[in-house]
């Protein structure tokens, strides 16, 4: 069905961040700012993929090839890509553009006073699907919390849709309910969005 997702919600977010050429301050600051967003991914009900946290983590010697094998499989394989765009990396961009071309969506996270030093080519990403500027540590995890919520919700949707085989027309009209649902601090689920759905079909039709 033209629109609707070929693969299932794989139910984990890959979190894209600087990792090698930091400052220990960088190195400091960017490590609570990836904790941070793996805390609130597990509060919405979704695991996190942190590179920095695994196998090919810049401090573990393994080849080259390997590592980008490694993060390739993890980022198109992901729900979703969080994007930290604030320190300049040229693996970031690798990584956003992977997820671009396995159609993944991502969300951009960068403080105010350095948007302006984010390269156009990365905003302009087709995959983008929100972008997240905060002032603090505290306001990234509640803005990124609205964020995912919506985006989740919205692969939710697509999977209810998948799941049912909802014609595409009604899918599309239903999208109107993200709208009304913005600033919603959970995802709404697949199984909310089949009663949602059961509900509409029982409305009564104006004549």
């Amino acid at each position: 069905m033209i629109g609707m997702p070929e693969k299932k919600f794989q139910s984990y977010a890959y979190m894209s961040g600087a990792l090698t050429g930091l400052t220990p301050d960088q190195a400091e600051y960017a490590t609570e700012l990836y904790d941070r967003a793996e805390k609130v991914c597990k509060q919405l009900g979704i695991d996190c993929y942190l590179p920095g946290k695994s196998a090919t983590t810049p401090s573990r010697g393994i080849p080259h090839r390997k590592v980008w094998k490694i993060d390739y499989e993890k980022v198109v394989n992901s729900s979703l890509l969080i994007g930290y765009v604030g320190l300049p990396s040229i693996g970031v961009g690798c990584e956003i553009e992977m997820a671009r071309t396995a159609n993944v969506p991502i969300v951009l996270l960068c403080e105010e006073d350095r948007q302006d030093g984010v390269s156009r080519l990365v905003l302009g990403n087709p995959k983008v699907v929100d972008i997240v500027p905060f002032n603090g540590l505290d306001e990234m995890e509640e803005k990124l919390r609205l964020a995912l919520a919506d985006v989740i919700s919205e692969i939710n949707l697509d999977q209810a849709a998948l799941e049912e085989s909802w014609p595409y027309a009604e899918v599309k009209g239903m999208r109107s309910t993200l709208v009304s649902a913005r600033n919603r601090k959970t995802p709404i689920s697949t199984e909310e969005w089949k009663e949602i759905y059961r509900e509409q079909k029982l409305k009564p039709r104006l004549l």
